[in-house]
């Protein structure tokens, strides 16, 4: 456990009445439900997310994005002037983005690594961290002008849903949101509903901003059990 998080357990239990009002925020935090299908990435989000803690939800505190039905309702509005800026950044700076083909997954990670300077076994860190394949991931992928990896987005995704579960960028700037725009565009073209990211509750600052500017929020995840097919009788 970090010292940060440490320390902020020993404050609560300190202060008893402050520690009972942040169960009982969670504890009404809205349900999201999640009908992953019955695939192994579906069975992935099943074990992280079902009857999870005592009130039998997935993560509490999880930052859930809900999608409207139609795409220019996502982008529409002052919550999303900020995504709007920052892919008029983006735009200006002449960067692009674009979902990467299952060939090309390990190249992208690699290349964010070599940028941050990482000696790293991609293969094995990242399908660890996956827990299927590289190349049964989702990945988003921001490029240079010239087509250098700038940042990269890999998430699961089953049925309805997909979880972001490594996301990186050689540097600060713009790309990070980029990357967002085209899970956002694959997602609606997928029929994905919902997209999940970490909790909310003690990410960083820079994070937080991120998910509550692209729309995420606070929430218990609930998972749907697949239907399980019935045979048909000759």
């Amino acid at each position: 456990m970090e010292v940060s998080t440490l320390a902020a357990v020993r404050w609560a239990m300190r202060h008893p009445l402050h520690a009972l009002s942040v169960v009982q925020w969670v504890r009404n935090l809205p349900d999201v439900v999640i009908a992953p299908e019955n695939d192994v990435a579906g069975r992935i989000l099943q074990q992280r997310f079902g009857g999870i803690g005592p009130l039998k939800t997935g993560r509490h505190a999880q930052a859930a994005l809900v999608l409207p039905d139609q795409v220019n309702d996502y982008w529409r509005g002052p919550k999303r002037k900020v995504f709007r800026n920052k892919i008029a950044s983006v735009k200006r700076k002449r960067l692009t983005w674009r979902m990467l083909g299952p060939d090309e997954i390990a190249g992208a990670v690699q290349a964010i690594c070599d940028g941050r300077g990482w000696n790293r076994n991609i293969r094995a860190e990242m399908e660890g961290l996956l827990q299927l394949p590289l190349e049964s991931a989702v990945v988003s992928a921001a490029f240079s002008p010239d087509g250098a990896v700038l940042s990269v987005s890999m998430a699961v995704a089953s049925g309805n849903t997909a979880q972001i579960r490594w996301g990186l960028s050689i540097s600060k700037g713009p790309a990070r949101w980029a990357v967002f725009a085209g899970l956002i565009d694959w997602a609606y073209a997928e029929g994905i509903t919902t997209i999940l990211v970490g909790p909310m509750v003690g990410a960083p600052s820079e994070d937080e901003y991120f998910q509550r500017r692209t729309g995420f929020e606070p929430s218990n995840i609930v998972v749907r059990a697949p239907r399980v097919p019935v045979p048909v009788l000759p």
